[in-house]
């Protein structure tokens, strides 16, 4: 109907002005919603200082895993951050962690959207008359969730790995969605890619990953009917990129532990 279009019309127009809202709200919450800190806030700024200090044997643990130290790392050197402000320059590293959460919402919202119509297609149905929302209102949606996340369990205060686990959990089911939707196998990379930071964050995404690969082979087969030839294919190619970016930490994990281990 028009007044639909005009709606639609309407955020898209106004979506880079709700985009730069959002981030300067969560901007202003990382300068004056600080110190919310807690035991393993203190121990991912002590492994970032030894990741500054290239003591790699201390960064290598079973429990805190090392990306987002290294994120804290490199905003510590950044900012040129003195014990006095290293705090600061750390919810500035969170803040930078909002961002890419921005991006990995646009990536997945779009990649729903992406799958919604190609499957709609494939059944002859209209689209627009099936579902209620479109790219526009879903990105909204997201971002919003988004912006309420970091003023609650997210916030910019907390030094945790857990807003940057996110955005790769996201980037990775957007791939994983993109690659149902089109068959390609470079999503399939992406999403094992994805993951893999996602392990580097947290070791809860190693599991994770074999729930996604699983998903991608139930569905390639049942769903989109491809040769199994195929589905291994992509399954294999996913697995291998993750082990490219996570083995190295499972290796020296292993090595230091003296069995298999990935924390």
């Amino acid at each position: 109907s028009p007044e639909h279009t005009s709606l639609q019309d309407w955020l898209r127009r106004f979506w880079p002005v709700y985009c730069l809202l959002a981030a300067l709200v969560t901007f202003g919450y990382a300068l004056w919603d600080t110190y919310q800190l807690d035991g393993d806030a203190v121990a991912y700024m002590d492994i970032g200082d030894l990741i500054r200090s290239h003591h790699w044997a201390g960064v290598i643990n079973g429990y805190w895993n090392p990306l987002y130290p290294a994120v804290l790392a490199l905003g510590h050197t950044l900012f040129h951050a003195t014990r006095f402000t290293e705090l600061h320059a750390y919810y500035m590293a969170n803040f930078g962690i909002f961002l890419l959460e921005m991006l990995a919402v646009v990536l997945f919202t779009d990649a729903v959207i992406r799958l919604r119509n190609v499957r709609a297609e494939a059944t002859e149905a209209d689209s627009a008359a099936r579902f209620l929302l479109d790219r526009y209102a879903l990105r909204y949606i997201g971002l919003a969730m988004l912006v309420i996340a970091t003023q609650r369990e997210l916030s910019m205060g907390k030094v945790r790995p857990d807003a940057l686990l996110q955005a790769c959990l996201l980037f990775a089911l957007a791939a994983l969605l993109n690659h149902l939707a089109t068959g390609s196998l470079r999503y399939a990379a992406l999403m094992g890619v994805a993951l893999g930071f996602a392990y580097l964050a947290k070791s809860f995404a190693f599991v994770f990953t074999f729930v996604c690969i699983l998903v991608l082979i139930v569905f390639c087969r049942i769903w989109l009917k491809l040769r199994p030839a195929k589905i291994a294919a992509a399954a294999l190619l996913a697995a291998t990129c993750f082990a490219i970016v996570a083995g190295p930490y499972v290796a020296a994990l292993s090595k230091q532990k003296g069995r298999l281990d990935f924390g």
